[in-house]
């Protein structure tokens, strides 16, 4: 969970959500991002993370950098965070980029694949009003096959999007 778009922290329940364990603040894990993108927003989400069939833990953020309002969601990019020891160090995925002008990616939607990898349906303000998909093995690597989908409408906030069986 992230404190004012600037702190994240992971907190771990061993009885299923009956409780929680202490907070461990894993910011630096997002300050990777800064020699390349300096971040001045950034949010994980929304919805969940997915664990790959690997193990690796994945989860979506995004990321915006307007000096002059530091809590403004745009400019923005999305990436990912990944963690290959169940959440106790984080490690940033490459970052998607604005395929126009004004696209301004953000709160994408991440699905693991039943091929391993994942795919980040992705939230924008492009002309065209359709969602951007991304494609990545391992969500380490660079992403692949970006393009605006025909069949998926942008509603403009959020939205869902989930794997039933080994389809995808």
């Amino acid at each position: 969970y992230l404190e004012n778009y600037k702190r994240l922290f992971r907190r771990e329940s061993t009885d299923n959500g009956e409780s929680w364990g202490e907070a461990h603040e894993i910011t630096d894990a997002l300050d990777a991002f800064r020699p390349e993108y300096a971040w001045t927003c950034a949010a994980v989400g929304p919805g969940h993370g997915c664990r790959l069939p690997s193990g690796r833990l994945v989860i979506n953020v995004w990321m915006a950098s307007d000096k002059a309002n530091i809590f403004a969601h745009w400019p923005s990019v999305v990436s990912c965070l990944y963690s290959d020891d169940e959440g106790t160090s984080w490690q940033r995925g490459h970052i998607i980029y604005d395929p126009v002008e004004g696209a301004n990616l953000n709160e994408a939607v991440i699905v693991p694949l039943a091929s391993g990898g994942v795919l980040f349906n992705i939230r924008n303000y492009a002309p065209c009003k359709r969602r951007y998909l991304a494609y990545n093995e391992d969500a380490a690597g660079e992403w692949r096959n970006c393009h605006f989908s025909e069949a998926l409408r942008d509603p403009g906030c959020m939205a869902g999007m989930c794997r039933a069986g080994n389809d995808l």
